[in-house]
């Protein structure tokens, strides 16, 4: 009598488990892109977002704000919501910065302008609800991601337990949950470039008109969302061109026609990007900036895809070593085991990006490649050969199965714990953290000084800082706090009856004057981040 049960039995039994946990773990992913979903800052880039799509450019919002006289927190989020702006001034606005590709930033305003407006929303909730809204947004785009690796698996592996593996691996990254949660395009960006690459298998596949022409959607849509899909593009052509053989006519000829056809698709932003090239130089000009050290960044980075605990560069981390060791492994082991259609559909998606971004910063200067969001098409390439080298362990004969199903356990398990701990905090790397490093207890000193003063002070914060800085930090105030933004080098009188009296972010000859015009004695808080006035005289 077999005591132990049949093998058979405790298989199908481990896999059952195995399958459970993993479907427990995408539904944490999932739920995990929309919990705490307002809790951490709206920092700069996510203003600019609310500005842009509200029909704002940032200049404009200077010259109408930065006038030395006093602005409600109201009077400030207006600038924040499209409720007075036509979908033309969302399209100049957009005009202004032509880095930026518009299609998300379009749904931005009309999801605004479907659920962000509603004049029941009390003002001391109306900065908090304006962030979930907009955030909201990306968090129910990021879910295409899911069916979008599923299909590319399909057409790439032809193996679904392949697609579950890399539907769950993207489901606890907690780079995608990260992104996810942000008021940007990034998500959006994601699902099409795994739209555009299985739209490219299929219709290399199928090799019909209307499969073609879906490719050709996918190419525009793509350079709608962010410029950098013309790299997926310039990869998807390496790729046909590596791979079409004697075929090169017939498969090469309808991948241009696919390809120039998504171009001209894009060609009415391509003409806005022609006409304002000074705009766009001096736009992106933070890019040429010298960026020390890019090795640990590039390994920072790509370490986040599958563990993340705000840590920081470092040669001693040994979990980063082993991210790199398994992202390099399941590279080899595509090399190695796949068809050449496979592995080399992943390497072109890997190689063009990353060699761009890298090549550039490192023959011309920057700090392209240590930007974390620039390679995305990169880390899907790693984690679709993840999913490949973890399925084809798990769907094995072999006694190491198991081992490998752990192992995928154990990396599921490290993404959520990563998530989990992050949506826990205000602030995290991706949030510009030297520019929104203390707005949390900046936001807290301010709101604590208002609750404790009597029902006739005025709070003020006074500031010369960059508006994005300014609106960022308004996002955690409360409603009764008031704003006198300034100009460098211009300095206001501060009317009397404001109390308390802060300055945000000064510079030092917005607070020297203070002191000397008006006899305001100011107290450092935050490494110079806020100043509050102790004691004023009027002259």
């Amino acid at each position: 009598m077999n005591r132990g049960g049949s093998p058979i039995i405790k298989n199908v039994s481990a896999k059952n488990v195995f399958v459970r946990f993993l479907i427990v773990l995408t539904l944490l992913g999932i739920c995990l892109r929309f919990y705490n979903l307002e809790h951490k800052i709206f920092w700069g880039d996510e203003v600019f977002t609310a500005m842009r799509a509200s029909g704002y450019t940032a200049t404009e919002v200077v010259e109408q704000t930065y006038r030395g006289r006093v602005f409600s927190l109201a009077e400030l989020h207006r600038y924040q919501s499209p409720s007075t702006r036509t979908l033309r001034d969302t399209l100049n606005a957009l005009e202004g910065s032509p880095e930026h590709s518009p299609l998300y930033y379009l749904l931005a305003r009309f999801w605004m302008q479907a659920w962000g407006n509603a004049p029941a929303i009390d003002i001391s909730q109306a900065a908090t609800a304006r962030a979930w809204v907009l955030r909201s947004l990306s968090a129910i785009v990021s879910l295409l991601v899911f069916p979008a690796i599923y299909w590319l698996c399909r057409e790439l592996f032809d193996a679904s337990l392949t697609g579950w593996i890399a539907v769950v691996i993207v489901a606890v990254s907690p780079f995608h949950v990260l992104y996810a949660q942000e008021a940007r395009g990034y998500s959006l960006w994601t699902v099409t470039i795994l739209l555009s690459s299985a739209a490219l298998l299929r219709a290399m596949r199928r090799q019909t008109l209307a499969d073609w022409v879906m490719y050709a959607l996918t190419v525009a849509l793509g350079l709608y969302v962010f410029l950098f899909s013309g790299l997926v593009t310039i990869a998807h052509a390496l790729y046909v061109a590596a791979l079409s053989g004697n075929r090169w006519r017939k498969s090469i000829a309808a991948y241009l026609a696919a390809a120039i056809g998504g171009v001209l698709l894009f060609s009415p932003w391509i003409n806005v990007i022609l006409t304002r090239l000074p705009q766009l130089r001096s736009n992106v000009a933070h890019l040429e900036q010298t960026q020390p050290a890019l090795v640990p960044l590039w390994l920072l980075n790509l370490s986040r895809i599958f563990f993340d605990f705000n840590h920081g560069p470092s040669w001693i981390n040994p979990l980063i070593y082993l991210t790199l060791l398994l992202s390099v492994y399941a590279i080899y082991w595509i090399c190695r085991h796949t068809p050449r259609r496979v592995w080399l559909f992943i390497l072109t998606l890997i190689g063009v990006t990353g060699l761009a971004l890298m090549l550039s910063d490192l023959l011309l200067g920057g700090q392209r490649s240590g930007i974390a969001r620039y390679p995305i098409p990169c880390y899907l390439g790693i984690q679709l050969s993840v999913a490949a080298l973890f399925a084809a362990h798990i769907n094995s004969n072999t006694a190491i199965r198991q081992r490998w199903r752990q192992g995928l356990i154990g990396l599921c398990v490290v993404g959520i714990l990563s998530c989990a701990f992050s949506s826990q905090t205000e602030l995290w790397w991706n949030k510009g953290m030297f520019k929104s490093r203390y707005n949390p207890e900046v936001a807290e000193l301010i709101n604590r000084s208002v609750d404790t003063a009597s029902p006739d002070d005025r709070p003020l914060v006074v500031s010369d800082s960059s508006i994005e800085r300014v609106l960022s930090l308004s996002y955690l105030l409360k409603p009764t706090v008031q704003f006198l933004l300034v100009e460098k080098p211009d300095v206001p009188r501060i009317s009397d009856g404001f109390t308390p009296v802060f300055l945000y972010q000064p510079s030092d000859s917005l607070r020297g004057k203070l002191e000397r015009r008006q006899n305001y004695q100011f107290v450092s808080h935050f490494d110079g981040w806020l100043w509050q006035a102790k004691a004023t005289q009027t002259e």
